[in-house]
C-alpha cells in the first residue's frame, strides 16, 4: 500500500512538470520550424520547411519531419525518417494551402488545434491561434504514460512566443481528464 501511494505521488508530481530542464535544445537552423519532445526520452521530432527549387514552398507537403537523437552531452547525433505509423497516428500533419506562402495545418495526433505556416520578413515560422490571438510556436512537450500498446497522452505543453510578452510562455492542453 505504501509503495502505491509513493508511486501515485511521484506520478502526480510528474504530471505537474513540463519539459525537464536538462533536455537538449535542437540547434536553431533556418529551415527548422519547431520540434516535439516527450517525457519518454530526449529523441526529438523536428519539423522543417520543405521548399522546392527556386525557394517556392511545396504546397503538397510543406514540411518535412525527422527524428533527431542526442549524445550524452546534448549534441545532435543522428537524424532519421519517421516510420509510417508515427506519421499516420502521431507526428504527421494535414495541411491546406491558403496562399503561396501561407498554409493551415493540424497535427494528426490532435486535430482540434490549427497552426499556420507562414512566410514573413525573417523567413518561415509556425503560428498558433489560441483564443483568437496568434503566437509563434517554438516547441511542444508531450507527457505520456505507458498503459498498454499505445502510450496515453496526459498533457501537451506548447512553448510559444509573443514579442510584446517577451520570452517563452507555456500553454498546457490536458487530455483524458
Amino acid at each position: 500500500m505504501i509503495n502505491q501511494e509513493v508511486q501515485l505521488t511521484i506520478q502526480e508530481s510528474c504530471l505537474n512538470m513540463g519539459r525537464p530542464a536538462n533536455y537538449p535544445v535542437p540547434e536553431p537552423k533556418p529551415e527548422r520550424l519547431f520540434y516535439i519532445q516527450r517525457n519518454k526520452n530526449t529523441a526529438t521530432v523536428i519539423y522543417k520547411i520543405n521548399e522546392m527549387p527556386g525557394g517556392l514552398l511545396n504546397l503538397n507537403r510543406p514540411m518535412e519531419i525527422c527524428w533527431v537523437t542526442f549524445d550524452k552531452n546534448g549534441i545532435e547525433n543522428d537524424s532519421q525518417d519517421l516510420n509510417a505509423i508515427q506519421i499516420a497516428l502521431a507526428y504527421g500533419y494535414e495541411s491546406k494551402p491558403i496562399q503561396n506562402n501561407l498554409v493551415r495545418f493540424c497535427l494528426k495526433a490532435y486535430r482540434d488545434l490549427f497552426f499556420f505556416l507562414e512566410k514573413g520578413p525573417a523567413g518561415y515560422s509556425v503560428v498558433a491561434n489560441l483564443d483568437d490571438k496568434f503566437y509563434a510556436l517554438d516547441s511542444i512537450f508531450v507527457f505520456t504514460e505507458d498503459l498498454g500498446i499505445f502510450p496515453q497522452v496526459k498533457f501537451a505543453d506548447l512553448y510559444l512566443r509573443k514579442p510584446e510578452l517577451g520570452g517563452l510562455f507555456v500553454h498546457r492542453i490536458y487530455f483524458n481528464q
